[in-house]
Formats: C-alpha cells, sequence, structure tokens
C-alpha cells in the first residue's frame, strides 16, 4: 500500500487539518511540520506559511486568520480529495462535468487554466490547456494539461 498522507476538502471549512478562520498558530499546531514562512507578493500585506516541500500553502488576512489554502501536486507526499474524487488523479475534463453535476462553475475569465465553483469556495488551476500541447512539450508536460495541478479552498472574503 502507498504511503501517503490524504488531504479532504470540506467546501467552505478547509483541507485537511487546515480550517478557514483558524489563527496562525492553531495552524501551525495542526500541521505540526516544518514549514518556511515568506511573503508571497510584494504586495502581500501577511506572510505565507508554506509546508510539505511549500506545495501547500497558507494564506492569512489581516487579522492573522486563515483566509485561503492552496495545495499543488505532489504524489509523493499526499493525496487531495473532495467526495472521495481524486482531485489531482482524475482526467481534469471528468473532474469538472462531476464538480459540476454537483455545484456550478465559474470559469475564472482572464485565466482560461482555472475554474472556481464558489457554491464550494473551491478553485482548480492547470498550468497548460489540453488542446495547446504541442509535439515538442514533454509527456510530463501533456499530463499536465490533462489533470489539474493547484487547487484552493479560501474565505469568501479572499474569493470574492
Amino acid at each position: 500500500m502507498d504511503n501517503f498522507l490524504r488531504f479532504d476538502v470540506f467546501p467552505k471549512i478547509g483541507i485537511g487539518p487546515i480550517k478557514l478562520g483558524m489563527d496562525r498558530a492553531e495552524s501551525r499546531i495542526a500541521m505540526n511540520s516544518k514549514f518556511n514562512e515568506y511573503k508571497k507578493t510584494e504586495d502581500s500585506k501577511k506572510k505565507t506559511d508554506a509546508y510539505l516541500d511549500n506545495s501547500l500553502q497558507i494564506f492569512f488576512d489581516i487579522d492573522n486568520k486563515v483566509d485561503f489554502v492552496e495545495i499543488s501536486y505532489n504524489p509523493k507526499i499526499y493525496k487531495l480529495f473532495f467526495n472521495n474524487i481524486d482531485l489531482f488523479e482524475t482526467n481534469g475534463d471528468e473532474l469538472i462535468k462531476e464538480l459540476t453535476r454537483l455545484t456550478n462553475f465559474e470559469d475564472l475569465g482572464k485565466d482560461p487554466f482555472g475554474y472556481f465553483f464558489p457554491e464550494l469556495g473551491l478553485t482548480l488551476w492547470r498550468p497548460v490547456i489540453p488542446e495547446n500541447f504541442s509535439d515538442e512539450e514533454s509527456e510530463d508536460e501533456f499530463r499536465k494539461g490533462k489533470y489539474f495541478m493547484i487547487a484552493g479552498i479560501g474565505t469568501h472574503k479572499y474569493l470574492f
């Protein structure tokens, strides 16, 4: 049996042990792991905590409460599920169909690589659109277009 962490997405609540609205100290206790603290951008008001080889990032609001959790594909460390659907190992088009069956989604408009499910507070992103794949790209790049590579869940304030 594979040895990996399992994180479940709980709509409008959190991912795994991290709950939206939790304060920074609580999130660090919940993760119980080494982390890096850094400013994601020059304009960031608060520092981001990054765990698990920087593939799980926790963003905080001005009151130091968890505002958004972003998790990137890292199958050697963890798997990410919503309703027992593996968000990173399910074909992207199939995943969108299944999530759309459960709820509405919004195309992120300016970002053709991303999808937003407001009823869940869930975002999905892939760096390549499958139909834009070139034969000169590696198979790994093709995989990136067929599957989502980043998922996030955030507060209403963060997402809207």
